[in-house]
């Protein structure tokens, strides 16, 4: 997958390590702020730049079959300026397949390592 701009593919990367309990029905629920100030690309001083950053990686991730759609759930608002927005994130089938299997992958690793760490305390018993 070549996802070209930098918070689409940290959008993807977070929906992947955060969203475990992936599911077609049930939306992954960012906010605004909080994707562009954990992403490392930061606030810019006009609210719209940062509406459309975020709106130009939920299209990337459309385009490349991540996300389904994306619903803006609530609009916070002080007056008339807008300060921040809910989204409600739809997943595709293909991602949340993919985080299935790296969940799947991830819990047979961590049983893997718990045998190894109990055998090395019982040989060590010995």
């Amino acid at each position: 997958m070549s996802i070209k701009g930098q918070l689409a593919r940290y959008i993807y990367r977070r929906m992947i390590g955060l969203y475990a309990y992936a599911s077609m029905e049930l939306p992954y629920q960012p906010t605004l702020i909080q994707l562009l100030e954990e992403s490392g690309r930061g606030l810019s001083k006009e609210m719209k730049n940062n509406v459309k950053a975020a709106n130009r990686a939920f299209q990337q991730l459309i385009d490349q079959d991540v996300l389904l759609k994306v619903e803006e759930s609530k609009r916070v608002k002080k007056g008339k300026s807008l300060l921040n927005i809910h989204y409600n994130l739809y997943p595709t089938r293909i991602l949340v397949d993919e985080i299935i299997q790296a969940n799947i992958k991830q819990k047979e690793l961590k049983d893997l390592i718990n045998r190894r760490r109990m055998k090395e305390i019982k040989d060590s018993l010995k």
